[in-house]
């Protein structure tokens, strides 16, 4: 990297570390003290959105420097990507958090099987992935995109249910469902990304898509770990319905990122 560019990248990566930081530790400290409502979480939090308003001032000023190109965000199909992937992110890692407890707090599993009980989730992803690329070209990415986010919320519904105490396949079955949704939408939605931007942009365009994945996947995990521990310490229904209520937000955050994805273009995009 050339030397001029060294100083606005380093205030950037800086910022974005502090950004980061700052939410997730405001997010923990509004779990701990009862709520967002608390007046140490209100000034972390608050703090941590003045840093996103100071990293977008910082970007702007850099230009071409900026670990994070805001200029990107103007264009339409780039927005709408990049905020499925920030969604998709949460979804992604939360789940990876939440299905593990989930069954050895509920089912009382060990790590072992529960790992049994979670390949149906990876191999419905892998088939959702080998696929994605193909219907992407043939039919664009906004159809498939919207078609895995549907799947994903279906196969998520069922887990909302763990206070009626589902049955075994029943589970497998929406891991399958879920799987195929997560493996089919993140290809797509890369590949819509990255047909939005000139090829000289798509270093830049990547970065923004990891960056912003990667918070979106901190800031879902911390969330969804708050409101179980909230769940978990006000339920007297046992833990099965902490868990419902929990992944009932994993349920609406799939819906919310459908928001975003309908506004792809309609455009067929190449396989990613």
């Amino acid at each position: 990297m050339r030397p001029r560019l060294v100083l606005p990248a380093l205030i950037g990566f800086r910022l974005l570390q502090a950004l980061g930081g700052g939410l997730i530790y405001g997010l923990s400290l509004a779990g701990e003290h009862g709520g967002p409502g608390s007046s140490v979480a209100t000034t972390v939090l608050g703090a941590g959105l003045l840093l996103i308003g100071g990293y977008v001032i910082h970007a702007l000023r850099a230009g071409d420097a900026a670990m994070i190109d805001v200029r990107l965000f103007a264009r339409r199909g780039f927005a709408a990507a990049t905020a499925t992937s920030f969604l998709l992110g949460a979804a992604l890692y939360s789940s990876m958090v939440l299905l593990p407890l989930f069954y050895q707090q509920v089912h009382h599993t060990d790590a072992f099987r529960t790992g049994l009980l979670l390949i149906p989730q990876a191999l419905g992803a892998a088939v959702g992935a080998f696929a994605a690329g193909r219907l992407a070209h043939r039919y664009g990415a906004r159809a498939v995109v919207v078609t895995g986010l549907l799947l994903m919320a279906a196969g998520t519904a069922v887990f909302t249910q763990a206070g009626a105490g589902p049955a075994a396949w029943s589970l497998s079955v929406s891991l399958v469902v879920q799987g195929l949704g997560l493996g089919s939408v993140m290809g797509p939605t890369m590949g819509a990304a990255y047909a939005s931007v000139d090829e000289r942009e798509t270093p830049r365009a990547a970065s923004a898509l990891n960056v912003l994945n990667r918070i979106g996947g901190s800031l879902g995990t911390a969330i969804f770990l708050i409101v179980l521990e909230n769940q978990l310490s006000g339920a007297h229904a046992g833990p099965e319905s902490a868990f419902g209520v929990t992944f009932g937000w994993a349920l609406a955050l799939a819906v919310l990122a459908l928001v975003p994805a309908a506004l792809f273009p309609r455009r067929r995009t190449s396989p990613s």
